[in-house]
């Protein structure tokens, strides 16, 4: 891994069929990927009702790195034309896996019954944990 960090901004179209698809899922094969970047890999799944009325996302990130990173991006939620935005930031230690809302990557977007329709990454940027971003 160099020094350097790198972005990445993305922005991924769900149709009906992933959003209620995979619904109540934990296999490796329901994750979608985002993005590979440098060492980090970014992942979905969507979940239809998943406070029983609303839909929301969560993400995967996987470090596959012999060393710790640190990371940076804005997640991006849209129903119509409505956008949410969420800043996440953290650390992945070397080969460490984190997903869920216990590590700030799970999401209700629109609590007021509308889908989500597409999720994307802005900013994605990823460094050696201990460097300044």
């Amino acid at each position: 891994m160099t020094r350097a960090a790198f972005a990445c901004g993305l922005l991924l179209v769900c149709g009906a069929a992933d959003a209620f698809g995979q619904q109540r899922t934990a296999g490796e094969w329901a994750w979608k990927s985002v993005v590979l970047q440098d060492s980090v890999r970014v992942r979905y799944l969507f979940y239809s009702e998943a406070d029983n009325v609303n839909n929301g996302v969560v993400l995967r990130l996987d470090n596959h790195a012999s060393r710790a990173v640190a990371y940076r991006f804005v997640a991006l939620f849209r129903s119509g034309d409505d956008q949410v935005e969420q800043e996440v930031t953290g650390r992945l230690d070397a080969q460490e896996t984190i997903t869920g809302e216990a590590d700030g990557l799970f999401f209700i977007p629109f609590e007021d019954g509308r889908g989500v329709e597409q999720i994307g990454l802005r900013g994605f940027r990823v460094w050696p944990a201990g460097d300044p971003p």
